[in-house]
């Protein structure tokens, strides 16, 4: 339907389009150096996974057609944007035991919510000739995985948050780890579209949710 509404309204999704990228210019001045440093290969690597930069023997690609790493870039750009970006921004330390535990658990999180996706949009990945994780190993063996990084988001929510004072930051991630692991569990290529759009990706907003209830 989205790609319909584009066909249909072009005028208004051009004016859409380059208003974004105005705004983009436009904010780029009201930044640090340094955040600017970090946003822009962020930048490059978003564009490169919808438009083909990379030049292989036969034709130029996107990164998305890259096997199996689809995901990876997504996750990626999420964690560097929503932690490292915020880390610096607040004067944070990089290299400071709490960022590298937030960023690893974004990334892992981010990576397994989006296993699902895939798994939606196996038949079309396959037409399009994207070898996704679901094309590479099957549904089952992607959603297995995707239950093994929800597993390792616990973990590292346990080495950051030993001590029972900690309750308040470490309950609401397992909870969190909880019901989105149940919502992997039940992912599948017919599941209704407000189970990824609302649900899948709901799980990111109830994450925070659960946090600022608990603090």
């Amino acid at each position: 339907e989205k790609f319909n509404w584009a066909l249909e309204n072009p005028r208004l999704f051009r004016t859409t389009f380059y208003g974004s990228i105005f705004g983009l210019i436009v904010t780029a001045f009201f930044i640090t150096p340094i955040i600017f440093f970090i946003i822009a290969p962020l930048g490059l690597i978003t564009i490169g996974y919808s438009i083909p930069l990379i030049k292989t023997k036969a034709d130029r690609i996107r990164l998305r057609e890259l096997p199996g790493v689809k995901i990876l870039f997504v996750a990626l750009v999420w964690g560097f944007t929503t932690v490292l970006l915020p880390a610096i921004d607040a004067g944070l330390s990089l290299l400071s035991a709490n960022v590298f535990f937030m960023l690893s658990r974004r990334i892992l999180f981010v990576y397994a919510i989006t296993i699902p996706f895939d798994i939606r949009d196996k038949e079309d990945d396959l037409i399009e000739g994207i070898k996704t994780l679901p094309i590479l190993i099957g549904n089952k063996k992607s959603k297995v995985f995707a239950i093994v990084l929800m597993v390792m988001f616990c973990l590292l929510i346990f080495l950051q948050y030993p001590n029972s004072h900690d309750m308040n930051f470490s309950l609401p991630l397992y909870l969190s780890a909880l019901t989105t692991a149940f919502l992997l569990l039940k992912s599948s290529h017919n599941n209704g579209k407000y189970f990824h759009y609302f649900w899948v990706d709901g799980t990111m907003i109830f994450q925070f949710l659960l946090i600022l209830f608990f603090t």
